[in-house]
């Protein structure tokens, strides 16, 4: 396969558009995106924020003490 390097600037947010390529309708082709460190890392800061906002907020609760090893596996 062949390969073609294009530097592109998202013009809205998880959106990139790909444009004037030398390909025909139905031909199928593989994408490769390469983002810079500063992208994963604010997603992933953006991504545990709303995790741990949803499990402060949570209601669950357990109602008393779990069991015991012991309790659980009965052993003779």
């Amino acid at each position: 396969m062949r390969s073609i390097h294009l530097k592109i600037i998202a013009a809205a947010d998880g959106e990139l558009r790909l444009s004037n390529l030398p390909v025909h309708k139905g031909d199928e082709v593989e994408a490769i995106v390469l983002m810079p460190e500063r992208v994963v890392d604010e997603r992933r800061r953006e991504a545990r924020a709303e995790f741990l906002e949803h499990t402060t907020s949570s209601v669950f609760r357990s109602a008393g003490a779990y069991p015991s090893r012991e309790d659980l596996h009965e052993r003779d």
